[in-house]
């Protein structure tokens, strides 16, 4: 009877060490059939761009299947491990005249952006987009309403595109050839993604950004400053709306510290 206690504590060392391994493995599949997910669903109802949290300063990690996105379809995510930024904004509405107030920090600091409109956008401020051009920057294609693409057949998705070419030629008089594309809210399909790259566009994401777009729910000059400054990394795409009053206030010192930082602002026409 003694001898058979004597054993006990090894069996219960035994089932423990089971438990344990089971659970590891089950956290591992959880994992994978995560990363699946995500996949599967960018196939089919489509998902909301997002950036993997990182330390101050670092690099995010994105999962592998947007690894398998950028080399299929030659997609923008992030640039290089140089000290290099692009400088990129939505513009689905003016407000405030920003968007010059803008054009006027990047003329002052000599940076080149990409200002990604839409067709909305450009038949109400053809002034504003004219602009842009004559100084320089690349005007992106927004989609021509700012439509939820995850929601479109394939020749919608295609529509979307082309009546944005469509109305630039018509407002602008000449063929619109920039050719650099960003889906509205960031949320996208597989298919959206192929036919981008079938006529011709590069689809760009980006790497850091915040919670800009709240017209009435400015963060102020401050923290929009500490949020740039704070989560920029080497071969960053950053993303920021021209609606935003706090970018206008916090842009210019934004630039210029990152300057002093050793940073490069590159247009999208010189990624690597």
């Amino acid at each position: 009877m003694r001898r058979k206690d004597n054993y006990l504590p090894f069996i219960f060392i035994f089932i423990i060490c089971i438990i344990v391994i089971s659970s590891v493995n089950h956290f591992g599949q959880e994992e994978q059939m995560s990363t699946s997910a995500n996949s599967n669903q960018a196939e089919t109802s489509g998902v909301d761009w997002f950036v993997p949290k990182s330390e101050k300063n670092q690099r995010p990690v994105f999962p592998n299947y947007v690894d398998s996105y950028i080399e299929k379809y030659n997609a923008y995510v992030i640039g290089s491990e140089e000290k290099e930024i692009y400088l990129s904004f939505n513009c689905g509405y003016e407000l405030n005249n920003y968007t010059l107030d803008v054009l006027d920090i990047l003329k002052e600091q000599n940076v080149k952006a990409t200002f990604f409109i839409t067709g909305d956008y450009l038949r109400s401020s053809t002034d504003i987009v004219k602009r842009m051009k004559e100084e320089g920057h690349i005007v992106g294609n927004h989609g021509n309403t700012h439509a939820d693409l995850s929601t479109l057949l394939s020749g919608e998705i295609k529509k979307e595109l082309v009546d944005f070419e469509l109305c630039y030629k018509q407002v602008m008089g000449v063929d619109y050839t920039d050719k650099f594309f960003r889906p509205a809210s960031g949320r996208f399909t597989e298919e959206s993604l192929k036919i981008a790259k079938e006529l011709n566009y590069t689809t760009v994401f980006w790497s850091l950004s915040y919670k800009d777009w709240e017209t009435d729910n400015q963060p102020g000059k401050d923290i929009a400053y500490e949020k740039i400054i704070s989560s920029v990394h080497p071969g960053c795409i950053l993303m920021l709306h021209t609606v935003s009053q706090s970018n206008v206030e916090a842009l210019g010192d934004v630039i210029s510290d990152l300057k002093d930082q050793g940073y490069t602002f590159k247009s999208l026409e010189e990624f690597s």
